[in-house]
């Protein structure tokens, strides 16, 4: 009841409302309506997600205050509510990533049955995506610490983050690997781009972060040429990420998929427009099914490109 907390609306919102309604569209005539709502027990996704989200997004908006008008900043008050939640996610992290040190020690089972640490997620690739997501947080806060003076404190997040980068590494998820290395040349771009000292005038830091860059890219180069050295390709891990190409299998099935999805969503103006619904890309492969494929996984539910999936 009470005003100060209720949503904030913006163009921002707006716009995320049209979405979950447009969805729910998309849904109701879909192939499976029902499927489409609820989803399943493995993907937990379906129109009950995204109507979570919006109600989620839409409370966050009201209590922490985060939409202003444009030029408008956050108060003192508001930044320290956002600081308290992002804290509060950081120790939960700090715990998963203990559960994931006690797996790799040999002292709990890995839930998919191999090398690859899942924590209480269940899939090392999830237990990635996490760790991408509290990686960057960590150094956000490092950084607000690094401007309140307090360098002890931001050291502390530095090493978090890195701790939670090395439980990354030992997912062995290539995609989220990449997405780690893309992730911290973008900010470092940014920051090259449009950074500016206090006094207004360009520093070194941006000639630091044009720098950093550099030598990623030559690392990166260097392990692309000599990826088939042997401590390269006796490490599971570095092994994995050796492995991508074009002619890599899953690269070679997501070949067949992603034609087929785009190639059925266009065949009639209905699906072109608000698609088949969601969970709904199994009749898309099934119904198209390539032969060429015998030699892949034969189940998908997923076309594994998030913009085509949001296409079908």
């Amino acid at each position: 009841r009470d005003k100060k907390f209720a949503p904030r609306f913006s163009w921002l919102s707006i716009m995320i409302t049209v979405f979950a309604i447009v969805v729910l569209v998309a849904d109701l005539l879909g192939l499976n309506p029902i499927r489409s709502l609820w989803s399943n027990f493995e993907r937990m996704e379906g129109w009950i997600l995204i109507v979570h989200l919006w109600a989620y997004f839409m409370a966050v908006t009201g209590i922490f205050g985060s939409y202003r008008q444009s030029g408008e900043r956050l108060d003192e008050g508001e930044t320290r509510v956002w600081h308290y939640f992002f804290n509060t996610s950081l120790s939960i992290a700090i715990i998963i990533a203990i559960y994931a040190v006690v797996q790799l020690a040999g002292g709990a089972e890995i839930h998919q049955g191999s090398n690859r640490p899942d924590a209480s997620l269940g899939n090392a690739a999830y237990m990635a995506v996490y760790m991408l997501i509290h990686f960057f947080i960590a150094i956000y806060m490092s950084l607000v610490y690094r401007n309140r003076k307090k360098i002890v404190l931001s050291w502390a997040y530095i090493v978090l983050g890195i701790f939670f980068a090395f439980i990354l590494y030992e997912t062995g998820t290539r995609g989220t690997l990449i997405g780690l290395i893309g992730g911290i040349m973008l900010a470092l771009a940014i920051y090259a781009v449009f950074g500016r000292s206090k006094n207004g005038q360009s520093g070194k830091s941006r000639w630091i972060s044009a720098g950093v860059i550099l030598v990623i890219i030559a690392l990166g180069t260097a392990f692309y040429l000599n990826r088939d050295l042997p401590f390269i390709q006796k490490n599971e891990i570095l092994n994995r990420l050796a492995s991508i190409s074009l002619s890599d299998t899953k690269t070679q099935a997501r070949g067949f998929i992603w034609p087929m999805a785009v190639k059925e969503i266009f065949e009639s103006p209905k699906t072109a427009i608000i698609g088949m619904g969601q969970e709904n890309f199994n009749y898309i492969f099934n119904s198209n099914y390539n032969p060429e494929m015998w030699r892949h996984e034969q189940w998908f539910d997923r076309a594994h490109s998030v913009f085509i999936d949001w296409l079908v």
